[in-house]
């Protein structure tokens, strides 16, 4: 449980370092991720089987088409979600 705690601290100081703000560390983030999911792709499909007992096709239809097509979506607007924009304040209650 110590390593788990140890982690979350390191991805809690990562996180709040800034290096993760820039649109193209995001970026490069999510095609990392689209590379390891190519890659790992068979495992994967062994696992979907295993599991949940889907073939190669619903597998992809199902599970793995949907996380590439939401990436894709990622990419495409991460610098538009991005953007600095003004915004009013609350009213105060």
């Amino acid at each position: 449980m110590n390593d788990i705690n140890e982690t979350i601290g390191r991805q809690r100081e990562y996180f709040g370092s800034g290096a993760t703000r820039p649109v193209e560390f995001r970026r490069e983030m999510l095609k990392a991720l689209r590379t390891a999911l190519e890659r790992h792709e068979e495992e994967l499909y062994a696992a979907l089987y295993e599991d949940l007992h889907k073939g190669r096709e619903e597998a992809f239809l199902t599970e793995l088409s949907i996380v590439y097509q939401e990436i894709s979506a990622h990419l495409r607007g991460v610098a538009r979600w991005s953007r600095r924009r003004s915004v009013r304040p609350a009213l105060q209650v």
